[in-house]
């Protein structure tokens, strides 16, 4: 995180994963006390954990980034700012705002429009 939040440039993440532990075949295997079986796992068993990871790995980047952020932010926050804080910049940099104020939507519920509606007017 150091150098993407620190200097602006990009924040590259590697990520690697253990093989899955089961796989669908039988194994030979021996106990503590030196008797021979078979290992049969039970359960899902997936071959690659990639379609599953990815999610996950977008969840924790997020989480880590954010986490980041308000480390900055608390620390930036110990010495008082006198200025307003619409005057203050923002540490998420330019954020999107939209002009013309909320969009106005009408809502009917019940009444002498008859059962219960919703419409939504289009800008």
């Amino acid at each position: 995180i150091q150098g993407g939040i620190s200097n602006g440039e990009n924040v590259v993440v590697h990520v690697a994963f253990k093989p899955t532990s089961t796989i669908g075949q039988a194994q030979s295997t021996v106990t503590r006390d030196g008797l021979e079986v078979e290992l049969r796992g039970k359960g899902r068993h997936d071959p690659c954990v990639l379609p599953r990871a990815v999610p996950m790995v977008e969840a924790m980047v997020a989480l880590t980034l954010v986490d980041a952020l308000l480390l900055q932010h608390a620390q930036c926050e110990l010495f008082e700012d006198e200025a307003p804080l619409e005057d203050r910049p923002n540490p998420m940099g330019v954020t999107a705002k939209r002009e013309g104020g909320p969009k106005q939507v009408p809502v009917s519920v019940g009444g002498e429009d008859g059962p219960i509606s919703q419409r939504v007017d289009e800008e």
